[in-house]
This record gives C-alpha cells, sequence and structure tokens, in this order.
C-alpha cells in the first residue's frame, strides 16, 4: 500500500517506517516544515493546509497513520498547554482528515493514535475496549481526537482508534525520563503505588500498528498495551531491578498534586488497568508480554 504517515520523526513513527518499509509499502510523510523530498509534503499544524496538489500527483495513497501530537509531559498543565495539548490532537486532527477527504481518492484506511486517557482514573476497574469514557482533561481530550478523524471519513473507509499506555523506549518518552533518577538512586513509588500501569514495549506498539493497518476486519478502538498491567509500586521495582539500583524514596500524592497540578493527578496517580482484549482476541501475539521482559530490552542497550 502507499502509507501517508504524520508524526513519521517521533519515538513512535521512526520505529515503524523501516518495519512497514520491509514489508513492502511505499511510505510518505506530512512534515511541519518545507518539503524536501519527493515522499514528504509540508502541512501547516495550525490551518490544516497540505500540499494537496503534490500529494495529489503521487497517486492513490491508501492508507494514513497519524501519530502527531503535543507531548502531553512537556511541562505542567496551564491552561496555555492544555489548549495546544487539546489543539495539536483535536483540532489539527479534524483539519487534516479534511484536507485529504478533498483529495480525488482520498485515503480509506486510518489508523490513529490515542490514548488510555480515554478511560480516565478508574482505580482497579478492569477496563476493555467495550468500557466507556471517562472523565478528566485526558479523557474528554482523546474523545474528541477520536471523533475528529471519524466525523470526515466516509461509511466506506475502515477506521481504527490505537489507545497507547506507556510506550516504554529507550528512546523518549516516559522511560526516559525515569532512568536518571533510578539510576542515581533516587527511584521509587509515587503516591501510594497503587495505581495501575498499563504499559507497552516500543517493538509490540510498532507491531500492533502495522497489525492493525494490514488487517482488514480491524476497526474501532484498540488498546495498545501489554496483556499484564502492574501497580505502580512493581513497575517501580522492576526498573530498579534492572538498573541494579534500590526503589526506596516514595513521592508522597501532596507532593506531586503540588508540583504538577492536574498533571501530577492525571498522568501521575491516576490508575488504569487496561487489558488489550481486541488485539489478543484477533491472536495478535506479544514479542514482550512481561513488565521485566520490555525494561531489560530497552536498558541493555
Amino acid at each position: 500500500m502507499k502509507v501517508l504517515i504524520s508524526g513519521g520523526s517521533g519515538m513512535v513513527g521512526s520505529q515503524l517506517s523501516p518495519v512497514l518499509k520491509s514489508a513492502g509499502h511505499e511510505l510518505f510523510y506530512l512534515v511541519r516544515r518545507p518539503s524536501r523530498r519527493a515522499d514528504e509534503f509540508a502541512w501547516d499544524t495550525v490551518t490544516g493546509e497540505v500540499e494537496l496538489q503534490k500529494l495529489e500527483a503521487a497517486g492513490e495513497i491508501h492508507a494514513f497513520i497519524h501519530l502527531a501530537g503535543e507531548n502531553i509531559a512537556n511541562s505542567r498543565w496551564s491552561a496555555a498547554q492544555k489548549a495546544r495539548i487539546y489543539n495539536s490532537r483535536v483540532g489539527s486532527t479534524e483539519k487534516l482528515c479534511r484536507a485529504l477527504s478533498s483529495l480525488s481518492r482520498p485515503p480509506s484506511i486510518y489508523v490513529g493514535a490515542s490514548a488510555i486517557g480515554y478511560y480516565g482514573n478508574r482505580g482497579d476497574e478492569v477496563l476493555t475496549e467495550k468500557s466507556s469514557a471517562g472523565t478528566g482533561f485526558l479523557a474528554e481530550t482523546c474523545v474528541a481526537w477520536e471523533n475528529a478523524a471519524s466525523v470526515v471519513f466516509n461509511s466506506n473507509s475502515r477506521m481504527s482508534h490505537l489507545r497507547f499506555g506507556v510506550i516504554l523506549s529507550r528512546n523518549g518518552g516516559a522511560l526516559k525520563r525515569m532512568v536518571p533518577p533510578f539510576k542515581a538512586g533516587l527511584g521509587g513509588p509515587l503516591g501510594t503505588g497503587r495505581q495501575w500501569v498499563s504499559w507497552i514495549g516500543i517493538r509490540d506498539a510498532v507491531r500492533a500498528i502495522h497489525f492493525v493497518l494490514e488487517d482488514e476486519k480491524a476497526k474501532g478502538a484498540f488498546n495498545v498495551t501489554a496483556p499484564e498491567p502492574v501497580r505502580n509500586a512493581e513497575f517501580s521495582s522492576e526498573l530498579a531491578q534492572c538498573l541494579h539500583r534500590p526503589a526506596v524514596f516514595r513521592t508522597p500524592a501532596f507532593v506531586l498534586r503540588a508540583a504538577f497540578g492536574q498533571m501530577g493527578s492525571e498522568l501521575l496517580l491516576g490508575s488504569a488497568r487496561v487489558i488489550p482484549e481486541r488485539l489478543s482476541s484477533a491472536r495478535f501475539e506479544f514479542e514482550e508480554p512481561t513488565l521485566r521482559g520490555a525494561l531489560e530490552q530497552e536498558l541493555a542497550h
């Protein structure tokens, strides 16, 4: 297939490209700068404008994989930062999809990033794709994010929303931020440590995108998480053991709330016990089903 990707240079997109190329797909990229190659198309994230004439000349684009979005953990969630996060997902997705729908032969497959923030803070409740949306800023953003593409693509399109858990990669995201303090012996549980962490190794995250892209039956939401979520205390212990360090420095909840505000409450202290029911039912095989295996894979390099 001819596949258009946004966020192709990001943590996930950069790992996805060689996998799709090796499977025989021809890749094109939306870039937030002037295009420099034949396979690149400039995209203005504010206006949603795309180099449509150049894209049209590339021939029919069969699938669109949308991975772009502001990092939710870049800084404390001020009103301005929340607006940036929301608009980078919801506003830009709707404008971009409307632009692509104006092509003479628009993509018929949409695979878009979403997140388990969709479910909100749910304690010990086991969450599958059938579970309802939660409350809070992340949940509201994820619901609107998924709907932003849905209102544009027609009934003949195949749309999939990938609700990613915490993606473990040595090159970015939460793990890269956590390793330095844990290496210094300053790591430990957050709050009570009883909140559930639903995670996924970067290799399985990429493999899941590839799997959903090629599965003609793959429609709707998919939880892209490993089959064994863990509590925060266990996650901290496993990471510390992999780094041969203790995990004794517990950070109280009130400190996290004072330091990070709403971001601390939702992102660091929130609990989501998410199960990848649909991936498992589709017989997707996880290469890294256990946390220890995924951490060792990423920290061995």
